[in-house]
């Protein structure tokens, strides 16, 4: 009977370690990140440089869709501090996991600014629910030394 109440005290620690890991929120240069899920055996965090593979929903704050690579049916793939996207997501994907889940909220100077892009209006304030599916080490290092 005091294993059994042993390995319960066990699994109540884990999963409130996974519920409070799941819960992070912190600002990085002005991008609101909120981690929804982390994985627990994470070994490699993205970096510059890295080639990553996301899943998102992007909104503008009142809740409206604007894009969605499920949607699309195709993955957003990236080098990280490339300027292949915009800024803030740069930012919000930074030390990810791999099967890490975010919701970032960016600024409009972090997203497209002053100008519209596409359906989406002047100094707009973006927000995403990202997924990072794959992270590659710096890829093309060993072509460029």
């Amino acid at each position: 009977m005091a294993h059994i109440w042993v390995w319960l005290q066990i699994g109540v620690i884990l999963y409130l370690g996974v519920v409070q890991a799941a819960n992070k929120k912190y600002v990085d240069q002005r991008v609101e990140i909120e981690v929804l899920y982390e994985p627990p055996d994470c070994k490699y965090r993205s970096k510059e440089k890295d080639f990553l593979t996301t899943e998102y929903i992007g909104k503008f704050l009142n809740g409206e869709k604007f894009d969605s690579t499920y949607d699309r049916k195709t993955p957003m793939t990236y080098i990280m501090g490339n300027g292949d996207v915009i800024k803030g997501c740069e930012i919000g994907t930074m030390k990810m996991c791999k099967g890490e889940k975010r919701y970032i909220v960016i600024p409009p100077d972090l997203a497209y600014g002053s100008e519209p892009y596409g359906q989406i209006p002047a100094n707009s304030t973006l927000t995403f629910e990202i997924t990072l599916t794959d992270v590659q080490d710096d890829p093309f290092s060993h072509m460029f030394g």
